[in-house]
């Protein structure tokens, strides 16, 4: 399994890595409220240096980072021996997305702001994956 997932980085332009993920998502502020868990999927993708990750799920866990940075939004690759991650911080609302994917674990650690009744809230997002078959 980890040599599959040290390997997501080196893929081709533009080609998506897809996994499945038993995800569980809390908020941080709200007394730790939690979500119903859900299956999600965490897409990977590497488009020349930059680095593109994508939560798909029900609405609270659909999160996109990347490391690339532009006039609305910086990017910052968070890659190591130990992780594959990534981090958009959006220059117009202070929001930031951040996405983990720990190599030898394949476990899924992430968090992004949103607007929840005009408050600015943090959601957490924790849970395995499973790499495809």
């Amino acid at each position: 399994m980890a040599i599959l997932l040290t390997a997501a980085p080196l893929l081709a332009q533009a080609e998506t890595f897809t996994m499945t993920c038993q995800a569980e998502a809390s908020v941080a502020g709200m007394g730790g409220k939690k979500f119903s868990p859900a299956k999600i999927s965490a897409g990977v993708q590497l488009i020349g240096d930059n680095l593109f990750i994508r939560l798909e799920g029900p609405d609270v866990y659909q999160i996109f980072a990347s490391s690339l940075s532009s006039e609305k939004a910086v990017g910052k690759n968070l890659t190591t021996g130990k992780s594959i991650g990534v981090r958009t911080h959006k220059k117009d609302t202070d929001f930031e997305s951040e996405i983990r994917i720990d190599r030898s674990s394949v476990s899924l650690s992430a968090f992004h702001d949103m607007d929840y009744q005009g408050k600015k809230v943090r959601i957490n997002i924790e849970g395995p994956c499973q790499l495809p078959k």
